[in-house]
């Protein structure tokens, strides 16, 4: 199945991920929006994601709030080999 990205020309950001699925014999088409970009910590992020199966909404998650947080080093996600304790 294909899998398309659509970018917004003008800002760069993403939009529209498009994929088609195949359940058994019937084809369906899978459309998430991402809408309402705002500024946090420099980075751009959607305010709203929906997602339509077949064209009729499935769902839609606003997001009222976004922060980033500081690094932490948890230790999970490390590039150096771990000791023997």
């Amino acid at each position: 199945m294909s899998k398309l990205y659509g970018f917004n020309a003008a800002t760069r950001l993403l939009e529209v991920v498009i994929e088609d699925s195949l359940e058994g014999s019937t084809r369906h088409r899978h459309e998430t929006r991402l809408t309402g970009s705002q500024s946090v910590a420099g980075t751009m992020l959607p305010t709203s994601i929906s997602h339509y199966v077949d064209g009729k909404p499935s769902f839609t998650l606003t997001i009222s709030q976004q922060v980033f947080s500081p690094h932490q080093a948890d230790g999970a996600f490390t590039t150096e080999p771990s000791l023997p304790h």
